[in-house]
């Protein structure tokens, strides 16, 4: 845990962070795929910045509003509480959750974590593989101590991401300011 957290509290911005998370869970414990799940409870909106399937990243997984379609994401972030299925593919599992990305990817087993960031719900992380039933009491708490660790500084990151974007709006501002006051010196001294 201790490697964990300096890997962590490293990350500058949020990619660098998810994908050093990914590295050490990657370490711990099987898996075929993870994922996190960014939420924001004010626009109930959910993105996905990174999802790893097979040793491959993608980020094309588009943003969309929770209500309309939550599947598993909806459910552990809503619900605030762990989700683990042994079996995705089971009758239950499929009537229950409606998963949205089950058909595409060739996954049996889902936990997903919330993540929590100053009393409030930032997201889920979520393993998964293609081995039935595969994680065990102990490796899913150490998943959910890991996500405790995680959400502080996926938290950090994005916040540090949101400063950076307004702080490049704001020298954009600045920049177009300066272009007007010197079109308006000219226009004054001739």
């Amino acid at each position: 845990f201790y490697k964990l957290s300096n890997s962590l509290a490293a990350g500058d911005d949020l990619n660098a962070t998810l994908q050093m998370l990914w590295n050490e869970i990657n370490q711990l414990i099987p898996a075929d795929a993870f994922y996190v799940a960014i939420y924001d409870d004010k626009t109930d909106m959910v993105r996905y910045p990174i999802f790893f399937y097979m040793g491959t990243i993608t980020t094309d997984h588009s943003d969309r509003i929770l209500k309309d379609d939550p599947g598993l994401t909806g459910e552990v972030v809503y619900e605030k509480k762990t989700i683990y299925l042994p079996d995705m593919f089971s009758r239950e599992v499929i009537d229950a959750f409606a998963p949205v990305d089950n058909n595409e990817y060739d996954l049996s087993t889902f936990l997903g974590v919330p993540l929590f960031s100053r009393e409030r719900i930032i997201g889920m992380l979520s393993v998964q593989t293609q081995k039935k039933d595969a994680y065990s009491p102990e490796q899913i708490r150490l998943v959910e101590n890991i996500a405790l660790q995680a959400a502080l500084a996926i938290d950090k990151a994005y916040l540090f991401d949101q400063l950076q974007h307004e702080l490049g709006e704001k020298e954009n501002l600045i920049r177009k300011l300066e272009n007007i006051n010197t079109e308006l010196e000219r226009f004054t001294y001739t």
